[in-house]
């Protein structure tokens, strides 16, 4: 399918709150711990508050990993659902929690294969994401908030303005809901890989995406591995280091697209300063043995001179880190350009010799409005910028 089909209502959400007319606002429980509120959605626990409900309701541990076998692998409907947890600790659960499903309201499929849908969260929210197929990989790109904080000028994310930071359920459900059959058709296939680079900053409020990574990389929950999993960042050091000193291990990639603070300043009005970002993102790379990304969005005139490239290259191997230069994806208001294939080329052989690595990322989903920078929230449509 081209363009933007109906597939969801908000009508259908699955909620399946039992014991109070008003639940709470999914996500609460994320703040409240595994305390939670009447009917709070179970998964946003994650596997932390998983292990800590089993001890608090004096179960023994391996009912934490049979219930999000149940909520991960199963994606059972609810809690009376789980089938091999005795009948009495299912109705200790429902008294307490309850699973909250999503609804796809809209999907756009572009001629590249990729698919942006719009998620609907029981509290009326949405986010975008993005199911983006290849030849070797399929990988799904998700949103942390409903908006951005960050203000950077070239994002139309950004330029929405601020939302609020999912739960670690909302988080996890997107990718569960891609998944799940829809009137439209089958569900989409599992992706291999998970990239935290859709809607919101990841790091602003790390703790429900890193709950979210528990989740993602548990034997009991997805089964990924760490290598499969990719956090985008504009560096805030503060959840660089709380990533860092989760004992998790995914691919971190900053957002840089300046190589100096006032070109950056200028360009991410909100992102700390390069000289707190890069002590954090050298403990990073300690605690995890793993290589950073610099991601790099070329504008044309803005950041892709020679002086540029140089200041580039020289930070890249200062970090040990590779670089990912990626193609401006217009917003459709004319204020950035991209730089051109001829002009790409030279900023790539400018940067020479230096980094580990030099790639240039291949947009997808841009007759979609779904490549990166340009997910707002709003409606899928075929060309141009989501509508909010």
């Amino acid at each position: 399918m081209n363009g933007p089909t109906q597939i969801g209502s908000r009508a259908k959400h699955s909620m399946n709150c039992r014991h109070t007319e008003n639940p709470p606002a999914y996500g609460d429980c994320a703040e409240q711990g595994w305390q939670g509120s009447a009917a709070a959605d179970i998964r946003d626990l994650g596997r932390t508050g998983l292990g800590e409900l089993a001890q608090r309701l004096g179960e023994r541990p391996f009912r934490a990993s049979q219930i999000a076998r149940w909520l991960y692998q199963h994606d059972v409907e609810d809690i009376d659902g789980m089938s091999d947890v005795s009948a009495v600790l299912r109705r200790r659960l429902a008294q307490e929690w309850c699973v909250r499903r999503a609804a796809i309201e809209v999907s756009s499929t572009s001629t590249d294969g990729s698919c942006k849908v719009l998620v609907q969260f029981a509290s009326g929210d949405a986010v975008e994401t993005v199911h983006l197929p290849a030849a070797r990989r399929t990988t799904v790109c998700l949103s942390s908030q409903t908006g951005c904080p960050m203000a950077c000028v070239f994002c139309v994310t950004g330029r929405r303005g601020r939302g609020r930071t999912l739960g670690t359920g909302e988080i996890l459900e997107q990718l569960l809901a891609i998944q799940r059959p829809q009137p439209a058709g089958a569900g989409l296939s599992r992706p291999t890989h998970v990239v935290f680079m859709g809607m919101g900053e990841p790091l602003l409020e790390p703790r429900p995406v890193i709950e979210a990574i528990r989740v993602l990389v548990w034997e009991h929950g997805f089964g990924y591995a760490s290598r499969r999993i990719t956090v985008s960042t504009c560096g805030i050091p503060d959840g660089i280091r709380a990533l860092a000193e989760s004992g998790l291990k995914p691919r971190l990639a900053l957002s840089l697209n300046a190589p100096w603070e006032s070109l950056r300043l200028s360009l991410m009005p909100k992102a700390p300063p390069l000289a707190e970002v890069v002590p954090a993102l050298k403990q990073y790379a300690a605690a995890t043995k793993a290589t950073i990304t610099l991601e790099y969005v070329l504008l044309e005139g803005i950041n892709d001179t020679p002086s540029c490239a140089r200041a580039l290259s020289s930070l890249a191997t200062n970090l040990a880190c590779k670089i990912n230069l990626i193609v401006f994806n217009d917003a459709g208001d004319g204020e950035f350009r991209a730089s051109s294939p001829h002009r790409t080329r030279q900023f790539m052989e400018w940067l020479q010799p230096g980094p580990r690595a030099v790639t240039l990322r291949q947009s997808m989903g841009r007759d979609i409005a779904a490549a990166c920078g340009q997910l707002a929230g709003g409606a899928c449509t075929p060309s141009g910028p989501a509508v909010p």
